[in-house]
């Protein structure tokens, strides 16, 4: 039994601008919880975002590992944790980028599972959280992106 979490935001910034931020790892850096990050394996084409690529991420003593598995440029980035500390499947997760009025609407989403049966029982209690963690984060995003753009 698999859950989606979702959070989803309006930014008053441009595409181009929303999907530069969220999708290069040295941004993820200015969020609270995060010490570093880091390209294990760059993207064939040579980038950190790229199809391929494979971006470390260090919050606060766990190392969290995610592939970018799609890239559509100003529209989507999916990506999927292969290595994390939880005992929980990671399914995949998108961040899905829409142009809204003069901003960005952005929508998150991630998956996961358990094969472990107590676990299982409590998944929605993680959805619960984790939807509660994609909002934060996407809340700090916009407020780093409108620091940089002040």
């Amino acid at each position: 039994m698999s859950v989606t979490s979702r959070a989803s935001l309006y930014m008053p910034f441009s595409v181009a601008r929303v999907f530069n931020a969220m999708t290069d790892p040295s941004t993820y850096e200015k969020l609270p919880l995060v010490d570093q990050t880091s390209v294990v394996l760059a993207a064939p084409d040579g980038s950190f975002n790229g199809i391929g690529a494979i971006r470390e991420l260090h919050i606060k003593g766990m190392v969290i590992q995610e592939q970018i598995t799609g890239l559509e440029i100003n529209q989507r980035m999916d990506y999927l944790f292969i290595l994390w500390p939880l005992p929980l499947i990671h399914l995949g997760g998108s961040m899905i980028f829409t142009p809204y009025k003069k901003g960005t609407f952005v929508e998150w989403v991630s998956t996961i599972d358990s094969n472990q049966p107590l676990i299982q029982k409590t998944l929605p209690i993680i959805k619960l959280q984790a939807d509660l963690g994609l909002k934060f984060m996407l809340y700090q995003f916009k407020k780093i992106i409108a620091a940089q753009e002040a």
